[in-house]
C-alpha cells in the first residue's frame, strides 16, 4: 500500500492510469516512453540524462513531457541534462545550454546568451 501511495501520483502525473491493465504489445509508443520517463521519476534521481527525448513523441505529448520534467526538476530538485537539437525546446524549457564538438564542451552558458549567440 505504501508504494501504491508512492506512484499514484506518478501515474496521474504521466497519464499512466488508462493503460495499466493493457498488455505490452497493445500500448502504443509514445506511452511506453513515458513508462520509461515515470520509471525515472519514481527513482527520484539527483540527475537524469535523457538522449533527446523529443523523437518519441508528437508536439502535444513533447510539450506535455518537459511540462513533467520541469516540474519534477523545480519540485524534487533534480537536474535533467537533455541531449536535443531542437531550437524549440531549448527556448521554451533550458535553464543553461552546454554545446558539444567532437565529444568536448566548447560553450557553457545560460539560455539567453546562448540564443542571442545563434541570431
Amino acid at each position: 500500500e505504501e508504494i501504491q501511495i508512492q506512484l499514484d501520483p506518478i501515474i496521474e502525473m504521466f497519464s499512466l492510469k488508462k493503460i495499466l491493465h493493457l498488455r505490452p504489445a497493445e500500448v502504443e509508443p509514445a506511452a511506453k516512453s513515458r513508462v520509461l520517463y515515470a520509471i525515472e521519476a519514481v527513482k527520484e534521481p539527483v540527475m537524469a540524462i535523457f538522449d533527446r527525448p523529443e523523437n518519441d513523441f508528437n508536439e502535444n505529448d513533447r510539450y506535455y513531457l518537459f511540462n513533467i520534467l520541469h516540474k519534477l526538476s523545480e519540485n524534487r530538485n533534480c537536474a535533467f541534462i537533455i541531449y536535443t537539437k531542437s531550437r524549440s525546446l531549448i527556448e521554451k524549457w533550458a535553464d543553461e545550454i552546454i554545446v558539444l564538438q567532437d565529444g568536448l564542451i566548447t560553450q557553457q552558458v545560460d539560455k539567453d546568451t546562448f540564443l542571442l549567440s545563434r541570431k
